[in-house]
């Protein structure tokens, strides 16, 4: 390298066998350790609260708590999502 040439680097800090991952755009308030979500449960749309950890270079963040046992997050909120909204699970198309 030559003084005044720029360079693109990443750095690998960790791994992990497996996380949840939600992409960030899902997320909403996000402070950069907390924010809300959607998620579907008991097929009823609501919102919650949850913590994050770590991001990765793809957009998304690792989910490391307050997601209720059997819920689903919701990536793609439909228009006219409101609290306790029927819902279902599905392929997306």
């Amino acid at each position: 390298m030559f003084l005044g040439e720029q360079a693109e680097v990443r750095i690998l800090t960790g791994t992990r066998d497996s996380a949840l991952m939600v992409p960030e755009v899902a997320i909403t308030g996000f402070d950069g350790f907390r924010g809300t979500v959607w998620i579907v449960q008991d097929g009823r749309l609501q919102r919650t609260t949850l913590t994050f950890g770590a991001r990765d270079d793809k957009g998304r963040v690792e989910v490391t708590g307050g997601l209720p046992d059997g819920a689903a997050i919701v990536t793609m909120p439909p228009k006219g999502a409101d609290d306790g909204r029927l819902a279902r699970i599905g392929d997306a198309p």
